[in-house]
């Protein structure tokens, strides 16, 4: 079950229910301009939080470091260490990033031409990073 609440109204405004290959995804729900959607790690995905950028609403998701590919806006991976190295605790950093499709659906090795081996494998040529560019805040807490 695939559930929306809305805290003004204190009631559910969206329930889906779905099958066990229905995973959780901003795609489910209905959003409007000014809506603000927060989910946790299985939200962040660059499909799900490019309908929210689209539709004009805001997000707050978690995410682990591979959950989805951050670049900067040309593309480039953003050095987190530069990043939070001269962040002092409590202090918040607002960056721009990408939220790029990986443009895998799979997992696993690509397969190799045959007859050849396992070190010259084929090669796709790299595309132009695509999706959805958002304001990231960081904020930087007090060392365990």
């Amino acid at each position: 079950m695939h559930a929306t609440y809305e805290p003004a109204l204190a009631r559910f405004t969206h329930l889906e229910i779905s099958d066990v290959r229905g995973g959780e995804s901003f795609l489910r729900v209905p959003l409007r301009q000014g809506d603000i959607v927060v989910g946790d790690r299985a939200y962040a995905r660059a499909p799900s939080l490019e309908k929210v950028v689209a539709a004009g609403a805001d997000f707050i998701v978690r995410t682990g470091w591979t959950s989805v590919r951050l670049t900067t806006p040309d593309g480039q991976r953003v050095d987190w260490n530069a990043i939070y190295e001269p962040m002092q605790p409590g202090e918040v950093c607002e960056i721009n990033v990408l939220v790029e499709h990986s443009g895998r659906k799979g997992r696993g090795k690509r397969p190799c031409r045959q007859g050849s081996s396992s070190s010259a494998r084929m090669r796709r040529p790299r595309k132009r990073p695509t999706g959805c560019i958002v304001s990231c805040v960081l904020k930087s807490s007090t060392p365990c």
